[in-house]
């Protein structure tokens, strides 16, 4: 007996009862008889709940304990919640029905009980009267009671709040909505991204000798189930956002996406930072896994690398790390940093391995490419990426898959190590990558790795310092179009690595273009009409909007002057060849596409005076008259027109001609050397640029007056500058 009446004394006591109240409540609180709700009584907690499978029995027997006829006040008040909160878990439309009655009920009378004593019930009754209301459909019920300011109803600045306004957000919108995935982020993140020291922090000395909290504290169920929701919503909001830059109309879209995704890829880290990657299961819900949690952080650096400028692979499904930032973001620098971090945070879990490990150390690889920078000695920090990239692939290796499991993983690192200069590597890394791509839907890919293939056999690595506008290597910016015009001999495994290249993927426009400077390198014009034919006509064209197609116009124009120029060095007697016409149209179409490409300009005032096809002058005229080598190309267009125009306006042409040859002859040095040379002339050629500017002179006056200026002579090699640039003969004195 005396076991039975303590177990009382305790159970009874939970309520508020004292010892000599309990005779007249026996029979409701009688252990045996109300077994489950005194022990749910007993707990003290009201954030702390039975397991759902005891649910049915506290839901009766609290219920009971509320409606005995004998039990008032706090007691009374403290069942109904018990019983509420048991018919809420319950769920199913009676039930919820039944636990709105009892929660109703306790929170109409909680205002007038001492805060001591009903005080976190009331607040809790009136969180799970929230739940119910917008369980059953009663969004506006829900949303009345959030938004009460009278007494007994939340405090503004109770954070549950956030919790419970984002459910009914969702609720009302629709939970796969996405305004009602935004609009629910947007209530929790202000309050669940904060540490969990600062939601629930310790009582002060003053509340705990008064028994009652100055401040709202979360439970830790609150805590958990917050985050996990906002974790989810983050997680998915952020992945949507990606794919919306991946598939955006144009950069401005892409730039709104991308900063949409790091918005909520960094709430959702900052939950698993604080959680210490225990964020636990919400209520009905499954915990994140580890690799849920990795993935935010991995996705969130990827974002972060976007951000900077770092654009992503094409045809491929990571980012071309080597190009650099080609559009560098006005916060580059802190980009870089924040990617940085949270891949470093990935490899800081020593739980994390295999995959998701090699994951982090390629972003690690990835951002330290992206901010090199070739205008200092980037050794150092070229090989800190080539190092993690290293350890990347190494991670691979342990699996079952290997490194073929990221082909993307062996590109990046393929391209940091020719950088370095290890071409051999390089190439074994490229072969391993496109061996690894089978399948179809990875054809264009693998193209892409042929042609990297090719570079590596046609570049010489970046050497650090190297001047930028004389090295003939690979650029970690990629220019496109291609142009290897600076390649003294290209290689047989160049073509071969190019041939497979277009086996892969016949509209590879890079290949074509490289491939046609290989044939132009070798005179071998046929070939090159076919690759060329290939990018401006025909199924696999280029869009008119792609730079590389004006890049083909300039390679198509350029044929045909080499065409001309070649048969006029062999100085034979028959007519030579060339398309003026097509040689002409195709470099100033590419001119006009892309004005401010010095090459293409030149190449169409070229092609305008070997053929003299045009009288556009705008191609040839030196726009500030400073350049002694743009002076001669004007000096030599106006005396090309003079040859093709009638007696009236012959004189005219020949002044401005003259004038242009003078002027540059003031300009010009003695040691001054042309920057241009056309075919069949060697770079080698002792000749100096003041030398054609005089004989530039001398070629009017003869064709103007019909004698010589002076009585020096020229050297083979200046009348040759004029005659394979398309100077027509004239009676010159020499």
């Amino acid at each position: 007996m005396k076991i039975r009446l303590g177990a009382l004394i305790a159970a009874t006591a939970a309520l508020g009862f004292t010892s000599t109240e309990v005779g007249a409540q026996d029979r409701a609180w009688r252990p045996d008889y109300n077994r489950q709700c005194v022990a749910e009584l007993r707990r003290g907690d009201p954030f702390a709940s039975a397991p759902e499978s005891r649910a049915p029995d506290v839901a009766a027997q609290c219920q009971r304990i509320s409606l005995d006829n004998r039990v008032g006040g706090v007691r009374a008040a403290r069942a109904r919640f018990y019983a509420g909160r048991a018919y809420r878990m319950l769920g199913g439309p009676s039930n919820l029905d039944a636990a709105i009655g009892h929660l109703e009920g306790a929170t109409s009378v909680g205002p007038y009980f001492p805060a001591a004593d009903f005080g976190a019930e009331q607040r809790a009754a009136t969180i799970e009267l929230v739940q119910a209301y917008r369980l059953r459909g009663r969004i506006r019920d829900a949303l009345e009671r959030l938004n009460r300011t009278d007494r007994g109803a939340l405090s503004p600045d109770d954070p549950a709040i956030a919790y419970q306004r984002a459910m009914l957000t969702l609720a009302d919108l629709g939970a796969e909505s996405q305004s009602g995935k935004e609009g629910a982020f947007g209530a929790l993140r202000p309050v669940f991204t904060r540490s969990t020291l600062s939601l629930n922090p310790p009582l002060t000395e003053s509340e705990r000798r008064n028994g009652a909290s100055g401040q709202v504290r979360l439970s830790d169920v609150e805590i958990r189930n917050g985050r996990a929701l906002l974790f989810t919503l983050g997680r998915d909001l952020g992945q949507g956002a990606l794919d919306g830059q991946r598939d955006a109309r144009d950069r401005a879209q892409s730039v709104i996406q991308g900063t949409r995704a790091i918005e909520y890829l960094t709430a959702a880290a900052s939950v698993v930072r604080e959680s210490a990657w225990n964020i636990g299961a919400p209520e009905g819900g499954a915990a994140p896994s580890l690799d849920d949690m990795s993935d935010v952080f991995f996705k969130l650096g990827n974002a972060r690398l976007r951000a900077a400028g770092v654009a992503p692979r094409r045809n491929g499904p990571d980012l071309e790390c080597l190009l650099g930032a080609r559009a560098r973001a006005s916060d580059y620098v802190s980009q870089i940093r924040e990617a940085r971090d949270a891949f470093n945070a990935i490899l800081a879990n020593q739980s994390i391995a295999g995959p998701r490990r090699a994951d982090a150390h390629w972003g690690l690889g990835c951002a330290t490419l992206a901010g090199l920078d070739p205008s200092r000695n980037f050794e150092g920090d070229l090989q800190e990426a080539i190092s993690e990239l290293e350890r990347a692939v190494g991670q691979l290796a342990q699996g079952t898959t290997g490194a073929a499991g990221r082909p993307e993983y062996l590109l990046t690192l393929a391209g940091a190590q020719f950088i370095q200069g290890a071409s051999d590597r390089a190439r074994d890394n490229y072969t391993a990558a496109a061996n690894a791509l089978s399948g179809s839907q990875y054809s264009a890919l693998r193209s892409e790795i042929y042609v990297d293939i090719a570079r590596t056999h046609l570049f010489r690595p970046c050497g650090p310092g190297d001047d930028e506008s004389q090295r003939a290597c690979i650029s970690f910016r990629n220019p496109s179009p291609i142009d290897i015009s600076g390649v003294q001999s290209p290689s047989p495994q160049a073509q071969s690595a190019l041939d497979r290249a277009l086996q892969a993927n016949a509209g590879n426009g890079d290949a074509r273009l490289m491939l046609a400077q290989i044939y132009l390198h070798r005179r071998e014009w046929r070939p090159a009409r076919v690759q060329l034919d290939a990018l401006l006509e025909g199924d696999d064209a280029l869009e008119e909007d792609d730079v590389r197609k004006s890049f083909a116009r300039y390679l198509s124009s350029r044929r045909e002057t080499l065409i001309r120029q070649a048969c006029l060095a062999a100085d034979t007697q028959r007519t030579c060849g060339g398309d003026g016409a097509l040689a002409v149209r195709d470099a100033t179409r590419a001119s006009m596409n892309d004005q401010t490409n010095v090459d293409y300009r030149l190449q169409s005032c070229i092609a305008i005076i070997l053929f003299g096809r045009s009288q556009d002058e705008r191609y040839c005229i030196a726009n500030d008259g400073q350049d002694a080598q743009a002076l001669l190309l004007e000096g030599m267009y106006w005396l090309r027109r003079a040859h093709d125009a009638g007696p009236g306006t012959r004189q005219d042409r020949w002044g401005l001609s003259l004038s242009a040859f003078e002027r540059g002859g003031r300009l010009a040095t003695s040691g001054d050397r042309p920057t241009i040379y056309p075919e069949g002339l060697s770079r080698e050629s002792d000749i100096r640029l003041n030398e054609l500017l005089r004989y530039g002179e001398r070629y009017v006056r003869v064709c103007a007056i019909g004698r010589s200026g002076d009585t020096e002579s020229a050297s083979d090699e200046v009348k040759a500058y004029f005659r394979l640039s398309g100077m027509l003969p004239c009676l010159v004195r020499n």
